[in-house]
């Protein structure tokens, strides 16, 4: 499990992005970069509350995975970089 919480509360929404691309804007930071074991070969995006967002097949049990984010304490834009995607259901 991987957890990257926002007080979006607090601090406003926060845009959330998937894709299998590093993000082009320079403003972003590489906030997590490594491997994320999957087990079923599904990978959940959830909400804090385990609202489900998206499901990610994903073509091995290891999925490499970087997060960006345009500020590393308070993100308002969040780009989860998903190399060896299937196909987002």
């Amino acid at each position: 499990m991987l957890a990257l919480a926002v007080l979006h509360d607090v601090e406003g929404d926060v845009e959330l992005q998937l894709t299998n691309e590093a993000p082009s804007a320079s403003n972003m930071t590489l906030l997590f970069d490594g491997i994320l074991s999957t087990g079923r070969r599904l990978v959940e995006v959830q909400t804090v509350y385990l609202h489900r967002i998206t499901g990610i097949r994903t073509l091995t049990e290891e999925l490499p995975l970087r997060i960006w984010g345009d500020d590393p304490r308070q993100p308002e834009h969040v780009v989860i970089e998903c190399l060896g995607l299937v196909e987002l259901s």
